[in-house]
């Protein structure tokens, strides 16, 4: 039998209060492998739609669902991410061609831009799709911000999990945010270099705009070398004082 919303909303009270029974965290697993099959539909969809194969990741685990639970006031039944699929595109102006493709697709979908607003340096495009009931999520990645995912991974491994959500040691949130920053301004400058060989058609046209466009991309790739070799640094410097 179905659970109801009275039912998740009453279990995630629970197990945001810590005072649950093993009951309790069978119902938990039984809800979240319940997306399974709707989180397989999407990323379906989502392939046919772009042309993309998605990646697929299992349903989140109950520990990591609890985690969110406490952390967040969001009701059980109202989580969005237990299920879904990442895509990952060249750039901003083929990620956004892509939203609006996906938007199209699905009857019933909400969009989550969280490129100019970052999440503690988190920049992508999510998709929230309602199917059969069921909350899916479709995160939309350019490749820098698929690359900007990985080092917060990375680091959340090493120095926990709090560090994806603006805990953990203050250098290394800093680090993440000063990254997210450069990568955002290098797409941007990305995206207006497209925008003006559009516009005069060939890059190597003489125009003082289009040469100034060149120059802001070249320093960006400047700035991400020295972020980057710096962030390198941090971590070995980090790991030697930990061995």
């Amino acid at each position: 039998m179905p659970i109801s919303q009275s039912q998740l909303t009453k279990l995630g009270d629970r197990l945001r209060a810590d005072v649950t029974e093993e009951q309790d965290l069978k119902l938990l697993d039984e809800y979240r492998r319940s997306f399974e099959v709707p989180g397989k539909w999407v990323s379906n969809e989502v392939r046919i739609c772009t042309g993309i194969v998605p990646t697929e990741r299992n349903s989140k685990s109950s520990r990591a669902i609890i985690e969110k639970l406490r952390r967040q006031t969001s009701r059980l039944g109202r989580i969005q991410d237990i299920a879904g699929c990442r895509i990952s595109v060249p750039n901003l102006r083929v990620q956004s061609e892509v939203v609006e493709q996906l938007v199209a697709r699905f009857s019933d979908v909400e969009v989550k831009d969280r490129r100019e607003k970052p999440s503690h340096g988190y920049r992508a495009v999510h998709l929230v799709v309602r199917h059969e009931g069921f909350l899916i999520e479709v995160q939309v990645r350019t490749t820098l911000q698929h690359l900007w995912g990985q080092l917060s991974e990375t680091l959340a491994d090493r120095f926990g999990n709090a560090v994806k959500y603006g805990g953990g040691p203050p250098e290394v949130g800093e680090m993440l945010t000063r990254c997210s920053d450069v990568l955002a301004r290098l797409e941007v400058a990305e995206l207006e270099l497209g925008e003006l060989e559009h516009l005069f058609g060939s890059t190597k046209s003489p125009d003082d705009a289009l040469h100034g466009r060149l120059s802001t991309v070249r320093k960006n790739l400047d700035s991400l070398h020295e972020l980057l070799s710096s962030i390198m640094n941090a971590i070995s410097v980090r790991l030697l004082k930990a061995d």
